[in-house]
């Protein structure tokens, strides 16, 4: 079971009550930041520490300001929360990395 292929899936079925723009948003984070770095890793290895060294490399390489990596944390964190909520990964907080970034 891996990040890409389960826990990405139709993820605009748990964002339908947002606005289109906000859905695109996620979309475009999912596709161009998520997927690229985290696409190929099973959602239960990926450790709260590398993914916070991860969004200090955007910071710090692609010089992202605080309120996009806050929304790339968040859409991350959408992406668990939809995982456990549909019984893709355990319903506990260590499963859910972004509970720690």
């Amino acid at each position: 079971q891996h990040y890409a292929e389960h826990e990405l899936v139709d993820q605009t079925e748990s964002i339908h009550a947002k606005a289109h723009t906000t859905v695109r948003s996620y979309e475009r984070i999912l596709r161009n930041r998520l997927l690229p770095k985290w696409g190929h890793r099973i959602a239960l290895g990926i450790e709260p520490l590398e993914v916070e060294q991860w969004l200090k490399d955007l910071k710090r390489e692609k010089r992202f300001a605080n309120p996009t990596l806050d929304k790339t944390r968040r859409v991350m964190s959408l992406v668990y929360k939809h995982g456990q909520r549909y019984g893709l990964i355990p319903r506990n907080q260590e499963s859910n990395p972004m509970h720690f970034v």
